[in-house]
C-alpha cells in the first residue's frame, strides 16, 4: 500500500486520524490501516494520479531544498506537501477516537470490535463535528502563517472549538 500523508488533531477530547491507503496491486482499493473502506470511484482514481504527481513534484523539490541546506544556503524556501486527495478527507476515511471508543464510517469499536452502528442522529453530530474542526484547522493555519507566535496564539484562543459530539460507547 501507497500511504498518504496523515493527520492526527485533538479537538475537544476527540482525537481524529486520518491516513488512507490504496492498494499497490491494482490501486483502486481504499484503506484505513488494514480496514478496507472501499472501491475507488473513477473520480478518486482520477484524484490519486494528480495526487500522485504532486508527491513526485514535492519529493523533487524537497531534494532541491536538502542540497541548498547541505551548501550552506540560509534563505531557503520550503515547499508546502499536497493536500491528500478529498477521498482520504471523506467522512468515512476519518477515525475518531473517543475515550473508550473508536468510530470509523458510521461505527462504534470497542477494543477492536464492532459494537454497534451510529444512530441517523449521531452520524448527523460526526458530520458537522468534521466539517467544523476542519474550518477551525483551515483558520488556525491562516492565522499561524500571518502572525507571530503570540499574536496567533491569542487569536486563537478567542475562537471556540467545535463541539464535542455526544457518542455513547
Amino acid at each position: 500500500m501507497t500511504s498518504d500523508r496523515p493527520s492526527r488533531f485533538v479537538v475537544s477530547e476527540v482525537l481524529l486520524f486520518r491516513s488512507c491507503a490504496t492498494d499497490q496491486k491494482d490501486g483502486n482499493k481504499l484503506y484505513l490501516g488494514d480496514i478496507l473502506i472501499r472501491n475507488l470511484t473513477k473520480n478518486d482514481e482520477l484524484l490519486k494520479k494528480a495526487y500522485d504527481e504532486q508527491v513526485s513534484e514535492y519529493n523533487e523539490k524537497l531534494k532541491g531544498v536538502n542540497e541548498l541546506v547541505r551548501k550552506g544556503e540560509k534563505a531557503v524556501n520550503v515547499p508546502q506537501p499536497p493536500l491528500i486527495p478529498k477521498y482520504c478527507r471523506d467522512y468515512d476515511t476519518t477515525e475518531f477516537l473517543f475515550d473508550g471508543c473508536v468510530v470509523l464510517n458510521s461505527k462504534v469499536y470497542v477494543n477492536g470490535t464492532e459494537k454497534r452502528h451510529l444512530s441517523p442522529e449521531e452520524v448527523d453530530q460526526m458530520r458537522k463535528f468534521i466539517n467544523d474542526t476542519i474550518d477551525f484547522l483551515d483558520y488556525q493555519n491562516r492565522i499561524y502563517q500571518k502572525g507571530s507566535g503570540l499574536e496567533a496564539a491569542l487569536a486563537i484562543a478567542a475562537v471556540q472549538q467545535p463541539e464535542r459530539p455526544k457518542i455513547s460507547c
